[in-house]
């Protein structure tokens, strides 16, 4: 869902760049993204408005996902849920959210998503030489994720996490919040997740609800499972096998 949401905020901008009155004399309402047009929706709903702004729309990319995520874990570690119960619930607000974006065809595009994304600030995405460009962008952003989170695993929190996973309770008798570092690590988890949706709506032109629900939720989770929940790198390799 933090992947989906971030592919949407990126979404919502490059849609709203596409819908300028210029390239949508067709519709009945000019400026609007061509699924509002289609739902009889006349203005622009007031939570898109700030999405005309790029620098707002990437602050978005990070903010809105860390957001969700932050309520969710908030919610669950301080009551010490944990293992199959946080699963079952992190898939049930999964697939809430993706009902949600189904059901609110007029303001998410429904089923059918965000399509003909095609520029950012006036750069053609689709060329050749942008999707190279946007490639390299993507490899830097996978080697500074990277970099940021082996830095944290080999610090002090990364020794508590290793510690929090190994024996939860001795280092809460310690004197140390649990909570916290769980949550800590459940926001940042979901700000990397969140760059990343948007690098694929930038990439792949497109951004739809079968993107935020619980089918990608697993996949992504087999991704780490198969290249060794215990290696940074091997999260990686399990991708891209």
């Amino acid at each position: 869902m933090f992947f989906g949401l971030g592919g949407y905020a990126m979404a919502m901008f490059l849609k709203l760049e596409a819908s300028d009155p210029v390239s949508t004399k067709i519709q009945t309402t000019p400026g609007i993204p061509d699924f509002m047009d289609w739902n009889q929706i006349t203005a622009l709903p007031a939570f898109w408005v700030p999405f005309q702004n790029l620098w707002f729309s990437l602050f978005a990319v990070i903010a809105v996902p860390t957001l969700l995520a932050w309520i969710v874990s908030f919610a669950m570690f301080k009551r010490r849920v944990g293992g199959v119960y946080f699963a079952i619930i992190t898939q049930a607000v999964a697939l809430i959210l993706t009902v949600l974006i189904i059901g609110q065809q007029g303001y998410t595009g429904g089923v059918n998503g965000m399509t003909d994304l095609k520029t950012m600030a006036g750069w053609d995405t689709r060329t050749d030489s942008a999707k190279l460009i946007l490639y390299y962008v993507c490899v830097a952003l996978l080697v500074g994720a990277i970099l940021l989170c082996r830095w944290i695993q080999t610090g002090k929190a990364g020794t508590l996490l290793l510690a929090m996973r190994d024996k939860e309770d001795r280092v809460r008798f310690s004197g140390y919040d649990v909570a916290n570092f769980k949550v800590f690590t459940f926001c940042l988890a979901a700000a990397l997740s969140g760059i990343g949706g948007a690098m694929f709506s930038l990439q792949v032109g497109f951004m739809s609800p079968s993107f935020v629900g619980i089918v990608p939720s697993i996949e992504m989770v087999i991704y780490a499972a198969v290249g060794g929940r215990m290696s940074l790198v091997g999260a990686v390799y399990g991708t891209l096998w």
